[in-house]
Parts: structure tokens; sequence; C-alpha cells
């Protein structure tokens, strides 16, 4: 699949989701957790692997990413939610799909840790 196509899709969701939440509605419950911080952070890896100074705001110390692998991440949307993430203190673990521009989808999971009262991501496989 072409990657205008994954990016004009995943545009319309985002103007659809942006659309319904109206400007006073509070804080959103679904990430009012951390298994929904979780989940909205890996939904914006793609985004912010273009950049490698915002990338490395979501990635701990030991995570390993020259900016060819930082690269792939750019390429793929990461697609979870709160109901795949697993939380056990400071770690989680979550089962994120990985959706590439060919369209091809694989289940992947990466395991996060939370560092300061911020979460990051500790691994973060590739198909």
């Amino acid at each position: 699949m072409p990657r205008f196509v994954i990016q004009t899709r995943f545009l319309i969701v985002l103007l659809a989701c942006c659309t319904a939440c109206g400007g006073n509605a509070g804080p959103d419950p679904q990430i009012d957790d951390d298994a929904g911080q979780i989940a909205s952070m890996i939904t914006e890896v793609s985004d912010r692997a273009g950049v490698a100074e915002s990338f490395q705001e979501m990635i701990t110390a030991d995570f390993q990413a020259d900016e060819e692998q930082r690269s792939r991440y750019s390429r793929v949307m990461c697609i979870t939610d709160r109901d795949s993430v697993s939380v056990d203190g400071d770690a989680a673990t979550a089962e994120v799909r990985i959706e590439d521009i060919d369209g091809s989808i694989t289940t992947v999971e990466w395991t996060l840790v939370k560092e300061s009262g911020v979460w990051k991501i500790q691994s973060a496989p590739l198909p």
C-alpha cells in the first residue's frame, strides 16, 4: 500500500478524533491512566521518529536506535490500544500492530519502563 494512502488514513482518523473531542470535554479518560498513556505514546512513534531529539525523549538510554533504525519507525504505523497494554508497577508490555507501507500487518510485543514518572520504550522490535 503506498505511503500516502497510509498517511491519508491516519489523517482521516486523527481528524475524526479531533472533531469528536470538543474543546471543553476535560481530560480524556482513555489516557488518564498508565495503559492509556502508553497506548497514546505508541501511536506517536512514527511521527516522532522523524525528529531525532523527539524520538530520543520517548526511549530509554539502553534502547539502541541509530538513524537507519529510527528511519524504519517513521515508515510504519504503530497501532495499539489501552486493552493491549499490560502494566506491572513501573514496567509494561504492549501488543503493537505494525502496518508497513505495503499494507502488511504484524503484531509484536514492546516493553516499556517508567522513568521519573514518564513512560519510555525499552524495546520495540519491528518485523
